[in-house]
C-alpha cells in the first residue's frame, strides 16, 4: 500500500478486504487448479500399520473442518472426495464415500477391528510456524481425542518436520506416526507425476506406503492410450488407494497474490506465480 513492495505471492486471505479497498492494488487467484491438503501415515509403525487403522482416519475426516482452519474463505476453497485434484481431468470419488460421509463411530470401530490399544500414545508432529500444515494438525488431534484416541503432539519447527519424517525409528524413539502437509494441485491431478502417489516401499515416499497393485496401477496409467482410459485407471488407483489406507486427501483451496497498479501483464499460472511478460511503470 506503501509502494515499498511491488508484489506480494501469498497475503492471507484476512488481509484480502483491506487490499482490494487500498486503491493502488490488484488481486489474482493465480493458481486456478488449487493446493490439496493431505494426511500421510507412516506405514512402518502401529497403529498405521494396520490398513483398517489408516482407514478410520478417512472416516474421521471432516473436509469442511480443515478447509475452514487452513483458508477460512468458502469463495476459495472446497471439499474434494478425490485423490487427484478435483477440476482435473483424472478427478474421480471412486473408493472415496468415506470422504463425503464423515462417521465418527464407523472410525472408532475401525480402531478396535485393528486391535490397537486407546490408551497407547499416537505421535503427530506439528510444526508450530507453518500456516497451512499446523491448522490441518489441530483439526486431526481433536478429532481423534473426540474418539477416545490417546494422541502425543509434539511441536517443533517445520525444518525439524521435514528432517524427522525420514526417521524409521519407533514413535517413542524419534520417529512418528501422523503428520500433514499439503502440494500443489497440478503435480496430484493423475496417478504419476508425484512421488505422493508412491507405494514402492522403501524406494517410495515417507511413510513407507507398500502396495505392488498400486504399483502396477500407476505404470498401468503411464501405458494406457487415450484420456478414457486412463480415467478408467485412475478409478481403480483410486479403490485401491483407500484399501490401503495409502494418505487422505483434505480438501483444495486457492491462493491469490496482490500487486501494485505499477505492474501488468501478471500472469495466472497452476500453483506458482512466474515473473515473465511483467512490465512496471514508475
Amino acid at each position: 500500500m506503501s509502494g515499498e513492495i511491488d508484489f506480494w505471492q501469498n497475503p492471507s486471505l484476512d488481509l484480502l478486504p483491506v487490499i482490494e479497498a487500498a486503491g493502488n492494488l490488484q488481486t489474482k487467484v493465480i493458481n486456478q487448479t488449487g493446493t490439496q491438503g493431505t494426511l500421510f501415515f507412516n506405514h512402518t509403525q502401529p497403529p498405521f500399520d494396520n490398513p483398517k487403522a489408516r482407514q478410520a482416519m478417512f472416516y474421521l475426516t471432516n473436509q469442511q473442518a480443515y478447509l475452514q482452519a487452513v483458508n477460512g474463505n468458502p469463495d476459495y476453497f472446497k471439499t474434494c472426495a478425490s485423490f487427484f485434484i478435483c477440476g482435473s481431468p483424472m478427478e474421480t470419488e471412486a473408493g472415496l464415500d468415506a470422504l463425503k460421509a464423515p462417521d465418527p463411530a464407523k472410525a472408532k470401530a475401525l480402531f478396535k477391528e485393528s486391535g490397537w490399544d486407546f490408551s497407547r500414545p499416537i505421535v503427530i508432529l506439528d510444526p508450530t510456524d507453518e500456516s497451512i500444515v499446523h491448522p490441518e494438525t489441530v483439526v486431526t488431534v481433536q478429532a481423534m481425542r473426540d474418539i477416545g484416541l490417546t494422541v502425543d503432539v509434539q511441536a517443533m519447527d517445520w525444518a525439524t518436520v521435514l528432517k524427522r519424517r525420514n526417521s524409521k525409528e519407533p514413535a517413542d524413539k524419534g520417529g512418528w506416526n501422523l503428520l500433514h502437509s499439503y502440494v500443489g494441485g497440478q503435480v496430484v491431478a493423475n496417478p504419476v507425476w508425484s512421488i505422493t502417489f508412491s507405494a514402492a516401499c522403501d524406494k517410495g515416499i515417507f511413510g513407507w506406503p507398500c502396495d505392488k497393485t498400486l504399483e502396477d496401477l500407476r505404470l498401468k496409467w503411464a501405458l494406457a492410450d487415450g484420456p478414457e482410459a486412463q480415467k478408467a485407471v485412475a478409478a481403480e488407483y483410486s479403490k485401491r488407494a483407500f484399501e490401503t489406507g495409502h494418505h487422505v486427501p483434505l480438501g483444495q483451496w486457492n491462493t491469490f497474490v496482490a500487486y501494485s497498479n505499477k505492474l501488468s501483464g501478471v500472469l495466472t499460472t497452476e500453483d506458482v506465480p512466474v515473473f515473465w511478460n511483467i512490465k512496471k511503470n514508475d
